[in-house]
């Protein structure tokens, strides 16, 4: 895991657009890891921004994604779909 990330919260002044565009310039100069969660509703402009990252020639293996559950998807019934809807957000396989 690497040393330095990327935090991609934006709260309310600083949008999805903006935060997408900073991955993009963070994965450029070299960042590799990226932290998200789903309850900043911005993963699916990260998720379009990780998929330009990895047609720029990184390997997603390079690459480290975080996500994490809010509160209200604790519920056993509610952290597998919240995850699987992190990992199509994000258009990835895997976290």
């Amino acid at each position: 895991m690497p040393a330095i990330g990327l935090g991609t919260f934006g709260s309310d002044h600083v949008s999805a657009g903006q935060i997408a565009e900073a991955v993009k310039g963070a994965a450029k100069i070299g960042y590799r890891h990226f932290d998200c969660a789903a309850v900043y509703g911005n993963e699916a402009e990260i998720g379009a921004a990780l998929q330009d990252v990895l047609a720029s020639g990184i390997r997603r293996e390079e690459i480290w994604v975080t996500s994490k559950l809010w509160n209200d998807k604790h519920a056993e019934a509610e952290v597998i779909p919240a995850f699987k809807q992190s990992l199509a957000d994000l258009r990835l396989d895997y976290l």
